[in-house]
């Protein structure tokens, strides 16, 4: 979460500069109360499967935003959802059989 801190700094300021009134006020909130995947592997796995058992949903879109990011973090940072998080999500939450 830390190194999303000034990313998100940053898109509130552009929100308050613009006169918008922000939904989230700090980060944690951010991570809390909304759908975004920012935080440890576990921490994703944890609201991935949370959500998975209010909504029962089988697909999950991910939106790899890289602002703020160089290529390397960004790049560490699909490699890392690929290795670390969805293996477990895939064994955890398997898909029912269509036909």
């Amino acid at each position: 979460m830390d190194k999303y801190r000034p990313i998100f700094a940053s898109r509130l300021a552009t929100q308050t500069k613009l006169g918008l009134q922000p939904v989230f006020t700090t980060v944690e909130d951010l991570v809390d109360r909304s759908s975004a995947l920012i935080g440890s592997p576990e921490q994703i796995i944890d609201k991935v499967s949370r959500y998975h058992e209010q909504f029962g949903h089988e697909v999950l879109h991910v939106s790899a935003d890289r602002d703020g990011l160089t290529d390397r973090e960004h790049r560490e940072t699909l490699e890392l959802f690929q290795t670390d998080i969805a293996p477990v999500l895939r064994r955890t939450l398997p898909s029912r059989d269509l036909w």
